[in-house]
């Protein structure tokens, strides 16, 4: 029964430790609070969650609202996704209308 309990207690710890789950400070200066998550995310996660952040900040200095209250790095990284699926496709999409050069395969 004790093992049974153990086990159940640290499983449940390990999956609370998902980075995925942490929350992001309202405060941007706070952001070393969550270091040690996002350290544990894989590079490609890493890329998308600074880009998010990065887009995030530079939207508030032209009076955007801030990232919302209750965000995760999780759902960072879907909605950064998100928004490279769209815009990636716009920015084709502009290459092709004003004809700048693409890189061509050998």
């Amino acid at each position: 029964m004790r093992t049974t309990l153990a086990i159940l207690l640290l499983a449940a710890a390990v999956g609370c430790s998902n980075p995925m789950n942490t929350k992001l400070p309202q405060d941007l200066s706070k952001m070393e609070s969550i270091k040690s998550s996002v350290d544990k995310l894989s590079p490609e996660d890493k890329e998308l969650f600074g880009a998010y952040i990065m887009r995030h900040l530079v939207a508030s200095m032209q009076g955007a609202s801030p990232i919302p209250e209750g965000m995760t790095i999780g759902k960072c990284i879907q909605e950064q996704k998100a928004y490279v699926q769209e815009h990636g496709a716009e920015d084709a999409a502009r290459k092709i209308r004003t004809g700048s050069p693409t890189l061509k395969k050998k």
